[in-house]
């Protein structure tokens, strides 16, 4: 079972990730309705490489 220092500290951890990836999908959005498309890309591309090698 998990203690009540575990499941704070789970969500802390989800809930930070979720306000990355909000952030992510509004700048990405913003981005591909003004027009451009490639910055997005590049991002999600430079995101993926850093976990690799992470």
């Amino acid at each position: 079972m998990w203690g009540k220092k575990r499941w704070r500290q789970y969500l802390r951890i989800i809930f930070l990730g979720l306000m990355f990836t909000f952030l992510y999908n509004f700048f990405s959005s913003t981005l591909r309705a003004l027009g451009d498309s490639a910055s997005p890309l590049y991002f999600l591309i430079i995101s993926a490489v850093l976990k690799l090698l992470w």
